[in-house]
């Protein structure tokens, strides 16, 4: 029924990807430094929640996909390839370019903001999507549960990291917002991991699709 593959290079992509500075993270912290640490877990948690809406939604629909059609299946490999790799140069071009912080009117709703910033997050969605259905045997007839537990996991991995990021954020927060070292770095370490994992997923599937 657990018909992973490669699941330790599963485990550091996902954190890999979480820890590296994005849309959910930058929302977390800045709401941590208007607000205060509680606010910022909210945050977290309407994130989380949207991340396990995206495992079930696409656990059941990538599912459908390569089951029904070889096609279908391989046009997917193809549009998740090219997609990481446009992913890796807009990082790559935006390595200088400062995140700006984002100032909220309401402090009593920080669940559902998490929620709906999840939700402008398309690199979340491609995760689900494109990223872990390659890290499943083909073959298994158990697509559907290995899928969502895969998302449960990455989901739980992030769920950690932004719990630890609205601890720390009162005393770290503001620095790291401000640090470009931390960003540069940070920018080129996830552009080089779509990259990556573009090639890799390419290669692994070549014989396959051509």
């Amino acid at each position: 029924m657990f018909d992973f593959v490669n699941f330790p290079e599963f485990l550091t992509t996902s954190l890999l990807l979480i820890i590296t500075p994005g849309v959910g993270f930058v929302f977390t912290v800045t709401k941590g430094i208007l607000t205060n640490r509680v606010e910022a877990f909210k945050v977290g948690l309407g994130i989380c929640a949207l991340l396990l809406l995206d495992t079930l939604i696409s656990a059941v629909g990538v599912s459908y996909i390569i089951s029904s059609s070889k096609f279908l299946s391989n046009g997917l490999i193809l549009v998740g390839v090219a997609y990481l790799i446009y992913l890796s140069v807009q990082t790559f071009k935006n390595l200088n370019k400062e995140i700006k912080e984002k100032r909220f009117k309401k402090y009593n709703k920080s669940f559902i903001q998490g929620f709906i910033i999840a939700i402008s997050d398309p690199q979340a969605i491609a995760f689900f999507v494109i990223v872990i259905p390659h890290f499943i045997d083909k073959n298994t007839e158990h697509h559907v549960w290995n899928a969502f537990l895969l998302g449960v996991i990455f989901t739980l991995i992030s769920f950690v990291w932004l719990s630890i990021v609205a601890y720390l954020v009162g005393s770290l927060g503001k620095s790291a917002m401000k640090n470009k070292k931390f960003h540069f770095v940070t920018k080129l370490m996830s552009g080089l991991v779509y990259l990556g994992l573009a090639l890799h997923i390419f290669i692994t599937n070549y014989k396959t699709i051509f």
